[in-house]
């Protein structure tokens, strides 16, 4: 019997380690590499609990669900006992949390803030997004992300800047007054 997962785009599990009466979470990120088994005590596969299933990783891509005694002999097999395996989110537009937009607090604790945020609802990766402003706030919320990322911040996969070059008739929320037409600015030099 063979089970197989959508394939998915980044190899990125929520691990949920189970000692006494606490739940320790943490995230794995499978490397590329030949085929490898990973045998956790429990998988959970968006629909249903599965136990004696090994997740089959293949270059870094999710192949299929395998019970453990299908496995071939002499497999890779890295057994996670007592965790569960289940995919995880990862939040690919959000402006801020815990009231502190990223546009308006460009800031390394606002970042720490949402990466808190976005991992206690289940995406530990996220984008901070900013949406059409000035190419001051850009450029201080550029400056932000890269300092975090600098400190060894978490979970922050890229910046999401929106406009300025949208249309004003479909602008929606976006700020009139910073919406504009494509021009050149040699103001902030993004390395």
């Amino acid at each position: 019997m063979l089970l197989t997962l959508a394939r998915l785009m980044c190899c990125v599990f929520w691990i949920t380690h189970f000692f006494a009466h606490c739940t320790l979470y943490f995230v794995l990120i499978f490397p590329f590499m030949p085929s490898t088994y990973y045998l956790p005590h429990t998988v959970f596969d968006g629909a249903e609990l599965h136990t004696g299933i090994a997740v089959a990783v293949s270059n870094g891509t999710i192949e299929a669900l395998i019970p453990e005694q299908e496995l071939p002999a002499g497999a890779a097999v890295e057994r996670l006992d007592g965790a569960m395996l289940a995919p995880s989110f990862i939040d690919l537009q959000i402006y801020g949390a815990n009231k502190k937009l990223l546009a308006v607090h460009p800031t390394t604790d606002a970042l720490h803030d949402l990466c808190a945020y976005c991992t206690a609802g289940g995406a530990p990766l996220f984008q901070p997004t900013v949406a059409t402003n000035t190419t001051e706030v850009f450029c201080r919320a550029i400056d932000a992300v890269r300092s975090y990322k600098a400190e060894g911040g978490k979970g922050v996969i890229g910046l999401h800047i929106e406009g300025p070059w949208i249309s004003m008739e479909k602008r929606g929320a976006h700020l009139p007054q910073c919406v504009h037409a494509p021009r050149m600015i040699a103001q902030h030099v993004v390395a």
